[in-house]
């Protein structure tokens, strides 16, 4: 059997691989982008239109009684653990981007409002108007990167992903009229595209004028426009301190400014415990010459949302046994008829850590329930009268180690905003 003579082998030739340069890592800032602009909307606008939460959501802000809502917008609640129970890509997209989505956000729910009011319901309810709704993101989900425990949990690394910080406001800066953002309209008669600039937030707020047209399709390029209008918005400032009872001993109280526009300004006072959900910023000081610049990081709010006392960290809780215990007390202390058995026991109950200075228990408690009350008779309406508190004051004068500072930090777990 005659065989096929095989080709003898040749040895097989080194192929030279050309490499492929390493992809660049993906950009986070620039993730947003995996999206149209028109899907994020359709995402948000289906939460939006949810049958009895959503549309109950957008009545209220058409059937709104307040004047000051028709110009400085209507804010609108968003849960956003409820917004992950019902789409987790647009939650997780909230989160990451909310400087570039939240805009988004809130031409959805201004659709939304539109197509309310150019409903057969509006046509039942002929007090409803059209305002301008704004989204308010509270309830961050219990992420470590986003819902930070105190202030000095932020880092330059948190700057940009929405975050969630409690504390206590120890100031409020004036409301100012801040220039949000102008309109250009382009003048080539093709285009005739108009377009918003907003001011750059990390060098003050300042404007820089566009140089060219971004058209719709984003082929126009014409360095011909014309500035069309300018929208205002209210601006203030808040200092945001965290709580001390969330401290360890010998640790410094930091503080934050959160800056607040439109609705939120002026909702907030001095002492008041909030919850504050935002982004955090740069915000670049003033340069000179042969001297360092400093960078300070400021955090926008979306949401500032009051917590009550009794959720207070450190707050005293008073249940409906402690109520009971009370006024059982005072029952029993008028029928033996010995009040200031009563009330001893009240002093002693004042900084239990420290023993006797009952005098000084007695100025402390005095001082937390007390002071002067009056009358405000309002002048539109002679019969409505206004019954408020005045406001004690109370100096604690002594050497060092005496216990001035364990009944002050008493009170101010008694009372948050007495101290």
């Amino acid at each position: 059997m005659a065989r096929t003579p095989c080709a003898t082998p040749t040895p097989a030739r080194t192929q030279q691989r050309t490499q492929q340069p390493p992809r660049p890592p993906p950009n986070e800032a620039e993730g947003w982008r995996r999206l149209s602009k028109d899907a994020w909307k359709e995402k948000f606008a289906a939460f939006v239109r949810r049958p009895r939460d959503g549309r109950r959501a957008l009545q209220a802000v058409v059937s709104g009684e307040d004047a000051a809502g028709d110009a400085r917008g209507v804010g609108v609640p968003i849960d956003l653990c409820e917004l992950a129970r019902f789409d987790a890509g647009a939650a997780q997209g909230l989160l990451r981007w909310p400087e570039r989505l939240l805009p988004v956000l809130d031409e959805a729910l201004n659709d939304g409002v539109q197509k309310l009011l150019a409903s057969q319901t509006a046509s039942r309810h002929p007090d409803w108007r059209e305002r301008k709704a704004r989204a308010r993101l509270r309830h961050c989900p219990p992420l470590s990167a986003h819902r930070k425990p105190n202030v000095s949990a932020l880092r330059c690394g948190d700057v940009g992903p929405l975050v969630q910080i409690e504390g206590t406001v120890v100031r409020t800066g004036a409301v100012r009229v801040l220039e949000a953002q102008r309109w250009y309209r382009c003048l080539d008669q093709r285009c005739e595209h108009v377009f918003a600039v907003k001011p750059d937030a990390a060098q003050g707020n300042v404007f820089e004028a566009p140089k060219r047209c971004p058209g719709q399709d984003g082929c126009c390029g014409s360095r011909r426009f014309v500035e069309a209008e300018r929208e205002n918005a209210d601006y203030q400032e808040l200092r945001v301190q965290e709580h001390v009872e969330r401290l360890g001993v010998g640790a410094i109280p930091r503080s934050l400014t959160v800056v607040v526009t439109h609705d939120l300004a002026d909702a907030s006072t001095a002492g008041d415990a909030v919850a504050v959900t935002g982004f955090l910023e740069r915000r670049w000081q003033p340069h000179y010459k042969d001297v360092r610049v400093d960078v300070d990081l400021v955090l926008r709010a979306c949401d500032v949302r009051p917590v009550a006392a009794a959720h207070a960290p450190g707050a005293a809780r008073a249940t409906e046994e402690d109520v009971a215990a009370f006024r059982a007390l005072w029952r029993r202390a008028a029928r033996s008829q010995a009040p200031l058995a009563a009330r001893d026991v009240l002093i002693d109950s004042v900084c239990p850590r420290i023993f006797g200075r009952r005098t000084l228990k007695l100025a402390v408690l005095l001082t937390a329930v007390g002071g002067v009350g009056s009358d405000e008779r309002d002048q539109d309406e002679d019969e409505h009268v206004t019954r408020t508190r005045g406001t004690p004051h109370l100096l604690l004068v002594g050497d060092p180690g005496t216990g001035k500072s364990q009944f002050l930090r008493f009170m101010a777990k008694l009372a948050p905003r007495s101290i």
